[in-house]
């Protein structure tokens, strides 16, 4: 900064990196936290079965990790590319653990599950970086949506087991959370698993999980409304 500046230029730079500090360390901290999540749940002994949980697993990690780790420049073209990138990233981490023979159908569907997740998560970041409020917190802010809605059924259970929810609303909450799309996906049915039927009472419920085409189509019906709007929305200055 130089002695002629505006009066409060460097208050707002500086305000603008503590901004993107604090958002990094955020990310970076809570990157650290997911990882160690499920590395208990995935230690868990026989409480997943191997190949179905894995599929899971990494899918919404990849999605995660790629959402925070990948450039973000605003464009389609990067929503895509992204996208396809997390897509190669979870298939390379798949093949390197020797969990046997994935079916062809089921790996194509988690592999689709996987690109539109991120699409979906890229392309809500993108909108919220349009904003001066929200964009040093974009990718954290998304992130964390991501993991409310991802653990629906775990913060939601209490409200289930104390009022009378109908089947279609029971199905709406299970629908919610990324976990059942990359499920549905997987062919695997996650909230009967042992340790999902221990720690919320869905598994004792009658539901039907929502079908993986269907979740990919609103997925990306959501994506592209998202990023049209945003490419109508001028930026806010800086």
């Amino acid at each position: 900064m130089t002695d002629d500046a505006p009066s409060g230029t460097w208050r707002t730079d500086e305000s603008g990196a503590d901004k993107e500090l604090a958002a990094a360390l955020w990310t970076h901290g809570t990157i650290v936290l997911v990882l160690l999540f499920q590395h208990s749940m995935t230690s868990s002994g026989s409480s997943f079965p191997s190949n179905a949980w894995l599929l899971v697993n990494l899918g919404l990690a990849t999605s995660l990790t790629c959402l925070l780790m990948l450039p973000h420049t605003g464009s389609t073209l990067s929503l895509v590319f992204n996208s396809m990138a997390s897509t190669g990233v979870f298939l390379l981490m798949l093949f390197t653990h020797d969990k046997g023979t994935i079916p062809n159908t089921i790996l194509l569907q988690s592999t689709l599950a996987v690109f539109t997740i991120t699409l979906l998560l890229s392309t809500l970041a993108g909108f919220l970086k349009r904003f001066r409020a929200t964009a040093y917190i974009a990718l954290p802010t998304v992130f964390f949506l991501a993991l409310v809605a991802g653990s629906a059924t775990l913060w939601l259970g209490p409200l289930v087991e104390l009022f009378v929810f109908s089947d279609a609303a029971v199905n709406a909450i299970i629908a919610i959370s990324p976990l059942s799309y990359l499920s549905a996906a997987a062919e695997y049915d996650y909230l009967r698993s042992e340790w999902f039927y221990r720690n919320t009472p869905f598994g004792s419920l009658r539901f039907t999980y929502p079908g993986s085409l269907q979740l990919g189509a609103i997925y990306l019906g959501f994506a592209a409304a998202l990023q049209t709007l945003t490419l109508r929305i001028n930026p806010d200055p800086r």
